[in-house]
């Protein structure tokens, strides 16, 4: 779910929170142990794909 927020485009901050995370650290690095990257390369990423 909250790769979804981040790849439909929703600011990081707004997706950790309706996750049901407290604070951005905790969901950085559950983030990047699950996906092998961080919040923002992920956004990054989908977003240059979604350029395309």
């Amino acid at each position: 779910m909250c790769k979804a927020s981040i790849a439909s485009g929703k600011d990081i901050t707004t997706a950790y929170a309706e996750c049901g995370f407290g604070d951005y650290s905790g969901f950085y690095r559950t983030f990047r142990k699950e996906f092998g990257m961080s919040p923002n390369e992920f956004k990054n990423s989908s977003e240059k794909i979604k350029s395309r």
